[in-house]
């Protein structure tokens, strides 16, 4: 009789998701042909207001793994056009992707970039389409980023 053996299993991001959430739908990785069909397949999930678990295994782990994808039919507003969007990182915002001003210049550049009340070329045309993106190097001490 051959010893049974039990499979590790993974989780991402974090095993609690998985028992709070009831949206998960399945795609088992041995059953994708190739990447296109993939993409497919979890865009069908997202825009189905699901979200896709993919779930492959070895002969020694299960791996769980949530897919985040947003449905792209419901991301009308979304243009990342260069004007669009503002970066901020580290002690600089970055602003059409060339311009670097100090972080001592938030406050009047996300009102122009918001509201864009002169309609400036290197700001938001619209406020429906302002994205501002914000990377934080995670080796800062929170005291630092003004989180608590």
């Amino acid at each position: 009789m051959k010893a049974q053996f039990k499979k590790t299993e993974f989780y991402y991001p974090r095993v609690s998701y998985f028992k709070k959430d009831s949206s998960l739908t399945e795609i088992y990785l041995d059953s994708i042909k190739n990447y296109g069909e993939l993409i497919k397949t979890t865009e069908q999930i997202a825009c189905a207001g699901k979200a896709p678990l993919l779930k492959f295994s070895t002969d020694s782990t299960e791996f769980n793994l949530i897919v985040y994808k947003e449905c792209t039919n419901r991301m009308d507003i979304v243009d990342y056009h260069l004007s669009n969007v503002i970066s901020i990182q580290k002690d600089s915002i970055i602003i059409n992707d060339e311009i670097e001003m100090g972080f001592d210049s938030l406050q009047p550049i996300l009102r122009n970039h918001i509201l864009n009340p002169n309609q400036e070329f290197n700001y938001s045309k619209s406020v429906d389409k302002a994205l501002v993106f914000y990377y934080q190097d995670v080796t800062l001490p929170k005291n630092r980023t003004g989180r608590n």
